[in-house]
């Protein structure tokens, strides 16, 4: 029995729900991030970053700014690693604070700098939003308040 090519897309979309996942986030508070897709019927965990950033000391807060690229690099891999923006049509990034903000001003200096066509073109796709931690379940009221009464 051959099975059509339609046939075979359909399958694999019923196998990964990653393919129906039109909304990414990304979701941070300084040293944790988690990256979850939103699908209409769950919230699947694709990867969670935890780097361990030291306090700022008097005098000198070079460690921790070494500790916070290097996080930022690895919530930027794991976007360029998880997240198919063919099939994307939006990213949340959230976070407490002013994180999410020095993420995308990072993000994008990055991508400019090392030319990271995928993001520069999918740019418009990012959406700063506040939430109350970094992890996965404040992401549900977030979602709830900006996209439900759209």
């Amino acid at each position: 029995m051959k099975l059509a090519h339609k046939d075979i897309e359909k399958d694999n979309q019923a196998c990964d729900p990653a393919q129906k996942a039109d909304v990414a986030a990304v979701v941070m508070q300084e040293g944790l991030a988690n990256l979850v897709l939103v699908t209409p019927a769950m919230t699947l965990l694709r990867a969670k970053v935890e780097v361990t950033i030291p306090r700022k000391r008097k005098g000198s807060c070079a460690q921790h700014d070494k500790a916070l690229e290097r996080f930022y690099e690895a919530v930027m891999q794991g976007i360029l690693r998880h997240f198919n923006f063919d099939v994307v049509k939006c990213v949340l990034v959230a976070s407490p604070g002013f994180v999410k903000d020095q993420f995308i001003s990072y993000l994008f200096k990055e991508a400019v700098r090392q030319d990271c066509k995928i993001l520069l073109e999918n740019r418009s796709k990012f959406m700063v939003v506040h939430s109350s931690s970094g992890h996965k379940y404040s992401l549900k009221g977030q979602y709830s308040v900006h996209f439900l009464k759209v």
